[in-house]
């Protein structure tokens, strides 16, 4: 029961559901120092299993990562290389 009340305070706060920045500066509250130096050598950390399901029927990894541009970023590795992209780079891009 504590970890759904956990992951939940991570998703809303007073009801309201929180976009990414809030979601990760929650995170990084509760992430050890270990997580955080490595965070900063390798630039990504793996934090959860994310609740949306993808084509198999798994769950999706949650990670936090850091970008060049837009500083840290939460996301799922995408495409057949699982990579991680940037949301706002990723708007950037589609919008000139």
């Amino acid at each position: 029961m504590a970890v759904n009340e956990n992951r939940r305070a991570i998703l809303f706060h007073d009801g309201f559901p929180l976009n990414n920045k809030d979601k990760i500066a929650l995170i990084m509250e509760k992430m050890g120092t270990f997580q955080k130096i490595m965070l900063r050598n390798r630039g990504y950390i793996k934090v959860d299993k994310k609740m949306i399901s993808d084509e198999l029927g798994g769950k999706l990894p949650l990670y936090i990562f850091l970008c060049e541009k837009h500083g840290l970023q939460m996301g799922h590795p995408s495409g057949y290389n699982e990579i991680l992209l940037c949301e706002e780079c990723l708007k950037e891009n589609i919008n000139l």
